[in-house]
């Protein structure tokens, strides 16, 4: 029986509380460019749990650390993105500096830019909320002696 139970739930994607799974193909790239000399700066989260950080002229480019999330974390994240309604926003500031998610999920791909005013608290918004929640979750797989 539990032969059976193990089989039945072995290879069935990793599910958010609310139920979705999250997708095979999901790949979620975060980070700023044009704040610091080089481009740009930031982690990759995928369905797998694998997180990279990077640095350089484009993501992923120069990966400078990896470390693993657990699958209940990256569907409690793709849940956020979800209930974000990441895929309806339509912000693309074209600035020197910016920050940005491109979230690729089901066949399909969003990019969000937006500015960041420098040298001044960071607005309380719902792109920012979700971004420093995706960069909580990259950088606790990438130190995970910090803790949440």
């Amino acid at each position: 029986m539990l032969v059976l139970l193990g089989a039945a739930c072995a290879g069935k994607p990793a599910s958010s509380p609310r139920g979705a799974a999250v997708p095979a193909d999901l790949h979620i790239i975060l980070g700023t460019a044009g704040m610091t000399p080089g481009g740009m700066q930031g982690w990759s989260i995928r369905a797998d749990g694998t997180v990279m950080a990077w640095a350089g002229k484009a993501p992923e480019a120069d990966v400078r650390a990896t470390g693993t999330l657990p699958a209940g974390q990256v569907a409690d994240l793709w849940a956020a993105i979800r209930d974000a309604g990441f895929f309806d926003v339509e912000e693309q500031a074209m600035a020197t500096r910016v920050a940005f998610i491109t979230v690729t999920a089901d066949g399909r791909s969003r990019r969000v830019a937006w500015t960041r005013p420098l040298g001044q608290p960071l607005p309380d918004s719902p792109l920012e909320r979700l971004y420093a929640q995706l960069r909580e979750a990259a950088t606790s797989a990438l130190n995970p002696s910090a803790g949440p």
